[in-house]
């Protein structure tokens, strides 16, 4: 039985998590699968078959320590794994995938799983994907858009490759609830700050409805602040991390997604395909 390996920063919630975790969890019929962390974390978000196998690598509080020695382990566990494949999610992980397998020298794809026009990406690693992308052996963007970001070369050694929309999701009641909702993590991404303060100027002509934002993340503090600062604090309410969102966000009267860069956003795919009327964000990729 032929073996994959797929290589990712974490599994403690995300859309490339989530993807991670239905392609290993289907996968392991047919291979053998294991899925690296590159940060150890014992908390996984989404359920995983038993059958996949799970290594942690050593966490490094230290950046530079991180940056440096990240690689050296994980090319060490390529070797002793030997997969017939090796394939990585997100850039931090795409690059350290490549730079590792300069020593492993596997069979190694890498897979784009936001907008590469992000400026949340370290200028350290924007250098090493435009020096490194080109050497692995295959690349995976979500969207044309993401594929034609980067040069000739890469992009004739692509595949554009859609996300999977979960399986046996609920179908929205799509009734007069009052209830608006968001999904996604509470980072700079995805723009909450400006979900808030137009909740904020509809809230006046619409006194009786309530936000509900789902997810957990960096500027939770910061939002909260946003919110109490606002007088929302009756209206406005940050739900944290759910695994069963799909059933909690069913009876809400329609989603909002304030991104200001997506890959392939899931939870906007999964409202739309739940039946939820959406309002969206215009942004790349």
């Amino acid at each position: 039985m032929k073996k994959i390996c797929f290589i990712i920063n974490s599994l403690n919630g995300g859309g490339a998590e989530r993807v991670v975790s239905v392609l290993s969890s289907n996968l392991c019929i047919d291979y053998r699968v294991t899925i690296i962390l590159l940060f150890h974390d014992d908390y996984i978000a989404y359920k995983i078959n038993e059958k996949v196998n799970i290594i942690r690598l050593e966490k490094f509080n230290n950046k530079i320590k991180q940056f440096f020695f990240t690689p050296l382990y994980l090319s060490k566990i390529m070797k002793e794994e030997k997969a017939d494949m090796y394939i990585s999610f997100c850039t931090m992980e795409n690059v350290m995938s490549l730079i590792a397998n300069i020593f492993a020298r596997k069979k190694l794809i890498i897979s784009e799983r936001n907008s590469p026009q992000t400026e949340e990406i370290n200028v350290v690693f924007k250098i090493f994907r435009k020096l490194l992308y080109r050497f692995s052996n295959k690349c995976v963007f979500q969207t044309i858009e993401a594929q034609s970001f980067y040069s000739k070369t890469i992009q004739k050694n692509s595949y554009i490759i859609p996300n999977p929309v979960k399986d046996n999701l609920p179908y929205a009641s799509c009734n007069s609830s009052k209830r608006i909702c968001a999904v996604g993590r509470l980072n700079k991404q995805k723009n909450y700050s400006l979900l808030i303060k137009a909740f904020h100027k509809f809230s006046h002509f619409f006194p009786d409805y309530h936000l509900e934002i789902y997810g957990k993340g960096i500027l939770e503090k910061e939002l909260k602040e946003q919110i109490e600062l606002l007088n929302l604090t009756e209206k406005v309410y940050l739900k944290g991390f759910s695994e069963n969102v799909h059933e909690l966000i069913k009876n809400c009267e329609f989603y909002i997604m304030s991104s200001d860069y997506e890959g392939i956003p899931n939870s906007l795919l999964e409202a739309l395909s739940m039946g939820l009327p959406c309002i969206s964000s215009d942004c790349p990729a």
